[in-house]
């Protein structure tokens, strides 16, 4: 079984993933996409990489705006290495949109 990570190793996990924040024992991310069609694009891509993790995030859409909520359902929601490696995996998408 998958353990929670304590609050030293997401300050370490969150030292490299600099735009997700840990707030109420949740990873968060939020992006403004130049239009909807681009945010949805990236809702679909997500989402190959969340099946492929078996690992499936909180995902709000309204318009351009995404926002993201990362926990380990399974873990009484509380943040996991699964969290991570998928925050890492969405960020790398992100670079095909931003950088």
């Amino acid at each position: 079984m998958i353990t929670p990570l304590v609050q030293s190793e997401i300050e370490v996990a969150l030292h490299e993933l600099k735009n997700w924040s840990y707030i109420d024992d949740r990873l968060t991310r939020e992006i403004d996409f130049p239009c909807y069609a681009t945010a949805i694009s990236f809702i679909v891509r997500i989402s190959y990489e969340a099946e492929a993790l078996n690992h499936h995030p909180k995902i709000i859409n309204d318009g351009t705006f995404v926002s993201l909520v990362l926990t380990s359902h399974d873990t009484s929601d509380k943040v996991t290495s699964r969290d991570i490696v998928l925050a890492e995996k969405i960020e790398t998408l992100l670079q095909t949109y931003y950088m």
